[in-house]
């Protein structure tokens, strides 16, 4: 699921659908308890990594899922942010709420134009 970036699966009976798995279920008996991520994500992600204070960031997780809340200087810290958050080991899913003041992808995003 998480190679193939799969957030849920379809359990069917034959054809009837008869239910929606997630990843936080099936991984729900094999995750830290959620103080310990978000120790984590505060000390390690925000301290060391991006050297963000932290209370200038929010950080809650509620079973494996981590919601980020703030904002950050750039756009590119943003996504970051998210990707570091991502591998940080027990999260399963990132809600991210995270603000930037400035664009600096902008002019260097590839837009697609579909012919």
């Amino acid at each position: 699921m998480v190679v193939d970036e799969v957030r849920r699966l379809c359990v069917v009976d034959g054809e009837r659908l008869v239910g929606v798995l997630s990843r936080a279920d099936l991984l729900r008996g094999f995750l830290r308890h959620d103080e310990e991520i978000r120790r984590d994500m505060v000390d390690d992600v925000f301290g060391l990594r991006l050297g963000v204070s932290s209370g200038s960031v929010g950080v809650a997780v509620e079973r494996g899922v981590v919601t980020l809340l703030g904002q950050f200087p750039a756009k590119s810290d943003v996504e970051l942010a998210t990707t570091l958050t991502e591998r940080v080991s027990d999260v399963v899913e990132v809600h991210n709420r995270l603000d930037y003041v400035w664009n600096d992808r902008q002019g260097r995003e590839h837009r697609w134009i579909h012919l």
